[in-house]
């Protein structure tokens, strides 16, 4: 059994237009025979540009316990993911602009409960990236590598220098189709 428990979600100011939320997660994974149990614990920040915000029609009355509840549902789809594919790290971060084109928002916030204490239970007969593709660590580590430079590159010089929406989509090649 694998499981994810949100342990706390925290505002923080960001030095981009925009505001960030830090969910701090602890992630267990029960081996078999007499291995050893998994434990990881990570933060991943999710932030979200003040333009989207605007897009979306949730800049007004945004409190901190709003916008936490606003990007919880963004951090459970991606540590989700990242726990399917084996490639959860002590750290990552998201950010989400007008260039995702994710509008209208796509969630409801009346619909959370709570947030500390939350948790995703994960099958045992799922079968991971990491089973299907060996190199997911790599292509995981090159990832990531593109899109430093990129964001070195677009720091310097306001445009990105390999023009992918975001270089994690390449990791999509290799997961289970869910749909027509």
């Amino acid at each position: 059994m694998e499981k994810v428990t949100f342990l706390s979600g925290t505002y923080e100011n960001t030095a981009i237009n925009g505001v960030a939320v830090n969910f701090k997660i602890r992630y267990f994974k029960e081996n078999k025979g007499f291995l050893k149990y998994n434990t990881l614990e990570s933060w991943f920040k999710v932030t979200l540009t003040r333009f989207a915000l605007i897009e979306w029609g949730k800049l007004e009355n945004l409190d901190e316990e709003k916008l936490i509840k606003l990007t919880f549902p963004f951090a459970i789809e991606w540590v989700s993911q990242r726990v399917k594919d084996g490639t959860l790290k002590d750290f990552e971060e998201k950010v989400i602009s007008t260039e995702d084109k994710i509008n209208p928002y796509p969630f409801d916030i009346n619909k959370i409960e709570k947030i500390e204490g939350y948790e995703i239970i994960f099958s045992d007969n799922q079968i991971d990236i990491g089973t299907r593709i060996r190199t997911n660590i790599i292509a995981d580590s090159i990832i990531e590598v593109r899109d430093n430079i990129n964001a070195i590159v677009y720091s310097k010089h306001s445009e990105n220098l390999l023009k992918l929406g975001q270089e994690r989509n390449i990791l999509n090649l290799f997961r289970t189709i869910e749909n027509r």
